[in-house]
């Protein structure tokens, strides 16, 4: 069975761009007959706020889209869903990756690693201190060894040592997606094309930890919804929010020319279109 998810962070309101991952998402699952997660990704806790998770039920209930497992309104994500919730399977994750002997405490402040490095890569600055893991001081970083996997020369090229234990003592990003794409059986991910690099450090990470059924899994990334300037919608950027006055139907008709089928304005219409179509919609991606 084909299992997704929607895996949208509170961290601010939803913009085009990610309705648009929705709309691919559900779609090309309900094609499958499979199941999707609502996976509501609160990792960056000093930017979450309430009125962003309500704002999450709102854009999917105005694109028509459902879902099947995962919280059904806030009060059932803060009650069984938040962060909180989830952090003792990522403790274990960490625990397992300290007695790895590619991971590190590192010490350093973003501002030391640009000045080591414009681009932002990691250059080992910490890799043989063996500093002890403390909160608020020190985070974990995997040394990327290009011989691991194939995915490894470039993300030590493009990104070096990445965090997977932050200083605040949670989780970062790599680390946390991993293990609850891991944990819920994940075997499609639909992803904006930004975050391929974040794939490959994903799939990297899973060597390490030995997840095969994550390196299973299909991985596919749709271009992004430009904004007039020609840069890419996101919440750092401030992206207009999703407006619900407004008709969802022209996210259909893009949705429609990326999956190549005829224009259509709703969820009902594009799932048709798609199951008329002879050869495997996933095609229309790339990994």
């Amino acid at each position: 069975m084909i299992i997704s998810r929607f895996a949208p962070t509170p961290s601010g309101f939803l913009h085009h761009g990610n309705a648009l991952n929705f709309i691919l998402t559900w779609t090309l699952v309900r094609v499958a007959e499979g199941k999707i997660h609502l996976r509501i990704d609160d990792l960056d806790t000093d930017r979450t706020k309430t009125l962003y998770v309500e704002h999450i039920f709102r854009v999917l209930e105005w694109l028509g889209l459902d879902w099947d497992e995962g919280p059904f309104s806030v009060a059932e994500f803060e009650a069984a869903f938040a962060l909180k919730h989830r952090l003792a399977y990522y403790e274990e994750a960490k625990q397992t990756l300290l007695k790895h002997p590619l991971a590190y405490a590192c010490e350093c402040s973003r501002k030391e690693i640009m000045a080591q490095s414009s681009k932002g890569i990691y250059l080992f600055i910490c890799k043989e201190k063996n500093l002890p893991l403390h909160v608020n001081t020190t985070a974990l970083r995997v040394h990327v060894n290009p011989t691991v996997c194939e995915e490894a020369p470039r993300v030590a090229k493009e990104m070096g040592d990445f965090i997977v234990w932050r200083k605040e003592g949670l989780p970062a990003y790599q680390l946390a997606s991993l293990m609850d794409d891991w944990r819920m059986g994940t075997t499609l991910i639909v992803r904006g094309e930004d975050l391929h690099l974040s794939t490959l450090a994903q799939r990297y990470l899973a060597h390490l930890m030995r997840a095969p059924s994550f390196l299973e899994a299909k991985v596919l990334h749709h271009p992004l919804l430009l904004d007039e300037a020609g840069e890419k919608l996101s919440k750092s950027a401030r992206s207009s929010p999703v407006e619900f006055a407004s008709s969802p139907a022209p996210l259909y008709r893009h949705a429609s020319m990326l999956l190549g089928v005829f224009p259509c304005e709703n969820a009902i219409d594009l799932c048709g279109a798609l199951l008329q179509k002879e050869e495997s919609p996933l095609s229309a991606f790339f990994l």
